[in-house]
C-alpha cells in the first residue's frame, strides 16, 4: 500500500508540475496536497511554512521540489 501511495503521489505532483506555470501558485497547490496527505516528512524541504535549515525563497523551494520529483521518480523507476 505504501508503494502504491508513493506512486500516486509522484503522478499527482508531476501533473501539478506540468500544468501549473506560476511558481507561487505551484507551491500553494503543493502545500494543499501536503496538508491533505497528512504532512509527509519527506516533503518538508520544499514546503514554505515549514522551518528550514537555511534561507529559502520561492526559487529554492521549486528547485528542492524538482530534486524531490527526480529522486522519487528514480526510486520508483517511473522516469
Amino acid at each position: 500500500y505504501k508503494l502504491e501511495n508513493r506512486k500516486l503521489r509522484f503522478v499527482y505532483l508531476s501533473k501539478l508540475n506540468d500544468e501549473v506555470t506560476d511558481d507561487k501558485k505551484l507551491l500553494d497547490e503543493i502545500e494543499k496536497f501536503y496538508d491533505n496527505q497528512g504532512y509527509p516528512e519527506d516533503m518538508n524541504t520544499f514546503i514554505g511554512y515549514m522551518p528550514q535549515d537555511s534561507y529559502t525563497n520561492c526559487k529554492i523551494l521549486i528547485l528542492r521540489f524538482h530534486e524531490f520529483l527526480n529522486l522519487e521518480g528514480e526510486q520508483l523507476r517511473l522516469i
